[in-house]
């Protein structure tokens, strides 16, 4: 009756145990049927990298390779469309460094490789490993090194060391099959920015706009035949992405499948956003940055302008006199009366223009906001240097206007010194409850500010004055 039951629990361990073995299947880049790509302007990105792996009947234990190091693993989802069931996940980072095979080798014994430093002959000796790094020690013919000359030599790598990350999946299949899987996660490293590339046709009042996407790679994962899209707009995320803990697992189940969000065009409009898709596959190394053309050259309609913004003092008396160049601003807009048919992403604007022997010469650039079909944008490239303005106070008072009320008086003094007609905004910002007196017939007042549109002949100097009356 004791061996019967002895019997019995021998086949039950058995048998758990065989229930419990996960078939090791391995998973890289021979397995790799495609990879899209989402890049967004944060700094983080959507992969979707699509694999086809043999599946054992019962439970598997998936290993996928090349993958970002960069990854953020709270984020990976795994979906086919078979009959998979994750049960267990976590994301394993590359450990194999030269630190920590000197500590695994601690208590046994490597080669020493040391070189004759004039013949080169090499001489390998024994090298028990007493003390990793950083204070490395080892013993040789009886004696103990603490900086051995030459180089360390190890026949092995130890279990659980890894040259590159991966992706571990504890999964169960309900029958062999050869499955088709996307293997989806977020990660950090990869992201994208408009660059635009302008020139200002001034007889004709419009603006040439090309845009650029450039990509930048330091995920960690080589992309290679990548079909790759770019977001546009402001994606919000709640946590910022992070840096993983060291050995944190990730422990869920997923089966839901995500939906696509590919179109058939070069841009779709996708939940408040802006998809853009390039139009061939992008191949981007780790480490590596290129840019593609996203957008073709338009026409838009533009004028340019020179505005000098001042700030005058009224609450005290300035007897200096501030002189200034005004900016050179260009406002345009993405209108279809121009070219315009797509939003323009957010970016840097380069302004480029040709000098008299039909050269290129940089003029400027400036920050483009967001910019959605119908909308103006202006850019500040730099100062007028030929256009000069100058600001003085003329009068003050205080008395006998009453408490916490003054009264000033300013000249403006524009001087063109440019061969051509130019058109200068005085805009002269105040603060309190202002208003003006006196005969100031240029100026107007536009909100919170005292403006005075100019325009001055080649070698033209004119100059007008305002008075304000202002109570804190």
């Amino acid at each position: 009756m004791r061996n019967r039951v002895c019997w019995c629990l021998i086949t039950v361990f058995f048998a758990a145990a065989g229930a419990a073995r996960a078939d090791v299947v391995r998973s890289g880049d021979d397995q790799r049927r495609a990879m899209a790509v989402t890049l967004y302007g944060n700094g983080v990105a959507l992969v979707d990298d699509q694999r086809t792996v043999n599946l054992a009947k019962g439970n598997n234990e998936l290993r996928f390779s090349s993958v970002a190091s960069a990854v953020l693993p709270e984020t990976l989802q795994l979906v086919t469309s078979g009959e998979l069931k994750v049960v267990e996940q976590e994301f394993q980072p590359a450990n194999l460094t030269h630190e920590q095979l000197l500590k695994a080798h601690v208590g046994r014994t490597v080669k020493l490789i040391k070189t004759h430093p004039t013949t080169g002959e090499e001489v390998a000796f024994d090298a028990e490993v007493l003390r990793g790094p950083p204070h490395l020690m080892v013993r040789i013919d009886g004696q103990i090194e603490t900086a051995p000359p030459g180089r360390l030599v190890f026949t092995s790598v130890p279990d659980g060391f890894r040259a590159e990350p991966q992706f571990r999946v504890f999964a169960t299949a309900p029958e062999p099959a050869l499955a088709a899987i996307h293997l989806r996660y977020m990660t950090r490293g990869l992201s994208w920015r408009a660059d635009h590339v302008a020139s200002f046709d001034a007889p004709n009042k419009r603006l040439k706009v090309e845009t650029w996407a450039t990509l930048v790679n330091q995920s960690g994962l080589d992309l290679k035949a990548s079909h790759m899209q770019l977001m546009a707009g402001a994606v919000r995320q709640v946590t910022q992405p992070r840096a993983r803990l060291e050995g944190a697992p990730m422990m869920r189940s997923q089966t839901t499948a995500m939906a696509d969000a590919t179109g058939t065009g070069a841009r779709q409009s996708l939940g408040g956003f802006h998809l853009y898709t390039l139009a061939r596959s992008v191949d981007l190394a780790n480490g590596e940055s290129k840019q593609v053309d996203l957008l073709p050259a338009r026409f838009l309609p533009a004028t340019r302008r020179l505005i000098s913004s001042g700030q005058p003092n009224v609450y005290g008396r300035n007897r200096a006199d501030q002189t200034s160049h005004p900016d050179i601003e260009i406002n345009f807009e993405n209108s279809k009366k121009g070219d315009a048919s797509d939003p323009i992403p957010s970016g840097i604007l380069r302004l480029y223009g040709t000098d008299r022997q039909n050269r290129a010469q940089f003029l400027g650039e400036d920050q483009l906001p967001n910019l959605p079909v119908g909308e103006t944008a202006k850019l500040t490239t730099g100062q007028a240097f030929d256009v000069t303005v100058r600001r003085r106070q003329i009068d003050f008072k205080r008395e006998p206007l009453g408490r916490n009320s003054f009264e000033a008086a300013f000249e403006v003094r524009l001087l063109n010194g440019s061969g051509r007609t130019e058109i200068v905004e005085v805009s002269e910002a105040m603060s309190g409850d202002w208003q003006l007196v006196g005969e100031t017939p240029v100026f107007r007042r536009h909100g919170n500010r005292a403006v005075w549109l100019a325009t001055l002949a080649a070698g033209e100097e004119i100059n007008a004055t305002y008075r304000v009356r202002v109570r804190q």
